[in-house]
């Protein structure tokens, strides 16, 4: 897993050689496996796995602290941390929230680039509507905790159904000018008392009896796209 914050996620008392190095020696491995690693053999796999994610030197970063780093240093590190072990499946949370535009941009390449290299998946977890039109092949839209839709991207941005997926879209900024996005009324709710039925439905402009009573069945609207919404199925309709 890639972490959101990587300043949070590296221990700052310890030097970059350290962290990696006991990621190397013991992530999915009994203690007796990690024992017969050498540490020159540990040394040689952290300085590659460095030279992967594209960081200069790895030589001299394996002695450096998290705080000499610069923000994408320090996330390229927490990449080759979650793939030395070569695994199937990585979990990126919000991996370029707290760098800039560009910066974030090299990342989201780099992370392209390890699952054409590699054939992994990739869970992208994030709040920017951009990186996910440029980056994923499948969304799934998420609201208080639960799945709202799902679809392939290019079919879900150029047709959205649920509700709060087109408030999200809506709320987007545009270039060509014109008015203001409206956004979404009201406020996401409080997690230790989420609303019964539909959790969107006080902030839901085509509300209905039923909505306010029972969770929405999750309901297949077209080729692989899912919606959990009344507004498709017979029941609401009928409540209408």
């Amino acid at each position: 897993m890639v972490f959101q914050d990587p300043l949070n996620a590296l221990n700052p008392v310890f030097p970059i050689r350290e962290q990696l190095l006991d990621v190397i020696r013991h992530a999915g491995k009994s203690r007796e496996e990690a024992k017969k690693i050498s540490r020159k053999e540990l040394e040689e796999i952290a300085i590659q796995s460095l030279g992967e994610v594209k960081l200069p030197d790895p030589k001299r970063i394996l002695s450096c602290y998290p705080l000499e780093l610069s923000g994408g240093m320090r996330q390229r590190i927490l990449i080759a941390m979650a793939l030395v072990n070569k695994p199937n499946f990585l979990i990126a949370d919000e991996p370029g929230t707290a760098l800039d535009v560009t910066i974030q941009a090299q990342i989201l390449d780099l992370l392209e680039n390890l699952v054409i290299s590699r054939g992994i998946s990739i869970l992208l977890i994030t709040h920017n509507l951009g990186v996910i039109q440029t980056t994923t092949e499948r969304v799934y839209i998420m609201y208080a905790g639960q799945i709202a839709e799902t679809a392939p991207t290019e079919i879900l941005f150029e047709d959205p159904k649920h509700p709060y997926t087109q408030g999200l879209l809506a709320s987007v900024p545009r270039l060509t000018g014109g008015q203001i996005a409206e956004g979404i009324k009201g406020t996401v709710p409080d997690y230790t008392e989420v609303p019964s039925g539909c959790r969107f439905h006080p902030r839901c402009d085509y509300v209905m009896a039923i909505c306010k009573k029972q969770k929405p069945p999750f309901v297949e609207i077209g080729p692989n796209h899912k919606v959990g919404c009344y507004l498709y199925t017979d029941r609401g309709k009928n409540d209408e």
